[in-house]
Formats: structure tokens, sequence, C-alpha cells
């Protein structure tokens, strides 16, 4: 049986986006990411690019925005890192 466990101390995050230029197709994301020095634990490597109404946007641009929007809701709190022990 799972239990979670809230971090008192969560750690932080890091968002970046892959160079979509370089990275073409999703077998390509690995290598790049490597390439990048996307290699932290805690990091979160987007791709590809996020198309709405004909406009391309950076994935991690969205992303943060997002993350932005849950702190707000969620009490200034800025994610829920669990534990999973079991």
């Amino acid at each position: 049986q799972s239990e979670a466990h809230l971090c008192a101390n969560p750690p932080a995050l890091a968002g970046g986006s892959l160079d979509t230029k370089r990275a073409k197709k999703y077998t390509d994301c690995l290598m790049v990411k490597i390439e990048m020095g996307y290699d932290e634990e805690h990091s979160i490597v987007l791709w590809p690019k996020v198309i709405k109404d004909g406009k391309q946007y950076s994935y991690s641009a969205i992303y943060g925005a997002m993350m932005s929007y849950y702190t707000v809701i969620n009490g200034d709190v800025p994610y829920v890192y669990h534990e999973w022990i079991g």
C-alpha cells in the first residue's frame, strides 16, 4: 500500500524548451536534452511548441503561465510534491 507524504521543503523546479530546430521529432529529444544540459532531477523539459489560433508559443511560456496560475489558486503554493513510499 502506498502513502503520499507532502514534502515540507519541495525542490525548485526549472523549466526549459528544447530547440525545435534541433529536435524535429520525438526521438531527437533525448540527445538534444543532453546536449543542452537539461540533466537536473527536477528540470522540466518541454517540446514542441504550442500553436493556438495560428500563433506559435514556446511550450515553456505556456507551462510558466500555468504554474503561475496554479500558484495563485493554490494559496501561494507553486506545486505539490509527493514522495511515494511503499
